[in-house]
C-alpha cells in the first residue's frame, strides 16, 4: 500500500519520519523519498526542525520582462515586488535571505534592471510594512480606549 503525504498535512506527519545519514527521509511505511517541494518552497527536516527554502526548478532561466521593453514600469516591477515580498515574509535564515536577495539582483541584472531601482523597491516594501504595523497598533489602542 503506497502512502502519500499531501502538502497540507505534511507538518502533521513529520514526527513519523526519520532521517538517515544518507540525507533522505524514511516514511513509516518504509518508502524512501527526497524532501517534497511544495509550489515554490523546499521543506527539509534537520535535527527535529523544519527549515524552509525557496525552490527554483533546475531549468529556471531567470527571465522576466526586460527593462528595455515597452511595457509599463508597474508591469516590469511587479515580479520583483513579488520576489522581494516573498523573501521578506518567509521565515528564512539570514544567510538564506541574503542568498535570495543576491538571486533577485542577478535576475534583475540579466533583465537590464538597474540595481538602484531594485534597492529602492526593497526599501519601499520595508517602509510600507512598518507603516501598516504602526496603523494596526493605533487601531488596537483606539478600540481598547472605547471599551
Amino acid at each position: 500500500m503506497l502512502r502519500t503525504i499531501t502538502a497540507i498535512f505534511f507538518p502533521l506527519h513529520v514526527s513519523g519520519l526519520t532521517g538517515p545519514s544518507s540525507g533522505g527521509l524514511n516514511c513509516t511505511c518504509g518508502l524512501w523519498y527526497s524532501p517534497p517541494d511544495f509550489l515554490d518552497l523546499s521543506i527539509t527536516r534537520t535535527h527535529n526542525k523544519l527549515t524552509i527554502d525557496i525552490y527554483r526548478k533546475p531549468t529556471n532561466t531567470n527571465t522576466i520582462i526586460n527593462f528595455m521593453s515597452n511595457h509599463p514600469l508597474k508591469h516590469k516591477m511587479a515580479a520583483y515586488r513579488y520576489h522581494i515580498e516573498r523573501m521578506r515574509k518567509l521565515p528564512l535564515d539570514p544567510i538564506k535571505k541574503q542568498k535570495e536577495w543576491e538571486i533577485i539582483q542577478a535576475i534583475g541584472e540579466s533583465n537590464n534592471v538597474p540595481i538602484k531601482l531594485l534597492q529602492k523597491l526593497y526599501h519601499q516594501t520595508t517602509k510600507r510594512e512598518n507603516q501598516t504595523t504602526k496603523k494596526q497598533c493605533i487601531k488596537l489602542e483606539i478600540k481598547n480606549k472605547l471599551y
